[in-house]
């Protein structure tokens, strides 16, 4: 009854039956390997670049302060004393704490 409403009078090979899934899964793992590859090789910033380490939202001691000088010495006094919260380093303090 179906059939003749949709006007099938036949039906496709078995081949088919088994092709289409899976090309369709094929064609699933491939684009996912492919968006893998491209967030990793395209949108992965270099490890020199400074994004990697600072962004919009960093918080740094001393970060009220306008002159440079004031937050650089907020950030030396953050490195040698207790933490009463967390913030973010600049990576050159950093550096030169630890090496």
């Amino acid at each position: 009854f179906l059939n003749d409403y949709l006007s099938i009078y036949y039906y496709p090979d078995k081949y088919w039956s088994l092709a289409v899934p899976s090309y369709s899964l094929m064609l699933m793992v491939y684009i996912y390997a492919a968006l893998a590859l491209y967030n990793t090789e395209v949108l992965t910033l270099p490890l020199d670049d400074v994004r990697n380490f600072v962004d919009d939202h960093s918080v740094f001691p001393g970060s009220d302060n306008t002159k440079q000088e004031e937050r650089i010495a907020a950030a030396v006094e953050y490195v040698h004393k207790a933490p009463s919260g967390v913030w973010d380093l600049p990576i050159t303090l950093v550096n030169e704490v630890l090496y």
